[in-house]
């Protein structure tokens, strides 16, 4: 029998013990707020994190040496009051702002979104006075789950890259603002199809709160170093309850979303269609996309929006 903390570390990690709800992996959910913070916000994961960047910084001739860590609230008053608004946001050692998030539910006007807030450090690095305004490169990464329903389907590459060009042309305006987007969803391969540095990062990032064990392809540097920092086991109580907490939020959010593809639309049940086309639209889903996820016609949706009082 283990020690009184390793029994509580195993009840902690949903390996032992009644279960009830979602199981809790051994290792984090990166599509988790707090997951993916205590995976890569912490100064021990900062090589982990510099590999994962340059990975993807890769596609538009970036490399990063070093990174500093921004405390993420420092934002929130300029970006209406929230106490959080990226999953991790750090500068580099040359100055350039790096900005971090996960999406793993669908947003309404999600670029736009992102457009808001890539403006907030490049208004930061204003100056008073005389100022010429040369600017630090401002890079954000989106990493979109999955679980996204509807899918946004940018492209059908995996990453795909954003920033200030001339319409009808390739030529870019400036290189000091770039937006990439790593659709997760428009890959599929198996743990032995991995070949590429950037494969094994998309699979991790899908995968790694249901793994059991660390996988034999992964354990070197810097994955090994990640999936120990990962353990959910490691976490003190607050940071496991808070961890816990969006994990279930995430849980129950796509619980809900299934339930509603699952059933779909059984023909004849008006009330049951009225209430899925109501609770899509409560969940903010455009009227195209409703149609699309009901199987209802364009006028049957409109019909029963139009009654809402």
């Amino acid at each position: 029998m283990g020690s009184e903390e390793d029994q509580g570390n195993q009840d902690k990690s949903g390996n032992s013990g009644e279960s009830r709800g979602p199981r809790v992996g051994l290792f984090v959910d990166l599509f988790t707020d707090a997951g993916f913070k205590y995976a890569f916000g912490r100064p021990k994961s900062k090589q982990s994190l510099i590999h994962f960047l340059n990975t993807l910084l890769d596609k538009i001739n970036i490399r990063i040496r070093d990174i500093e860590y921004q405390n993420t609230e420092q934002l929130a008053e300029i970006a209406l009051g929230r106490h959080s608004i990226f999953d991790i946001y750090c500068i580099t050692d040359e100055g350039d702002h790096i900005i971090i998030e996960m999406q793993s539910q669908y947003q309404p006007n999600y670029v736009e979104r992102g457009l808001f807030y890539i403006a907030i450090p490049l208004r930061k690095q204003g100056q008073k006075g005389e100022w010429n305004f040369e600017l630090k490169r401002v890079l954000m990464i989106n990493v979109l789950s999955d679980h996204m329903r509807p899918q946004m389907k940018l492209s059908d590459d995996v990453v795909s890259v954003a920033g200030l060009y001339l319409k009808d042309s390739s030529k870019l305006l400036t290189d000091k603002l770039a937006i990439l987007f790593v659709e997760t969803y428009n890959s599929s391969k198996t743990l032995e199809e991995l070949k590429t540095a950037e494969d094994l990062w998309l699979y991790l990032l899908k995968n790694m709160g249901s793994m059991d064990e660390v996988p034999e392809r992964y354990r070197v540097a810097p994955f090994i170093d990640l999936f120990e920092q990962a353990r959910v086991a490691n976490m003190n109580w607050d940071e496991y309850e808070a961890y816990l907490a969006k994990y279930k939020d995430r849980w129950e959010a796509n619980a809900i979303r299934k339930g509603i593809l699952e059933e779909g639309i059984q023909k004849g049940e008006a009330k049951k269609l009225n209430e899925f086309v109501l609770r899509l639209a409560g969940m903010d889903y455009k009227l195209d996309e409703i149609v699309k996820l009901t199987g209802a016609s364009l006028d049957e949706v409109k019909q029963i929006l139009n009654k809402r009082e």
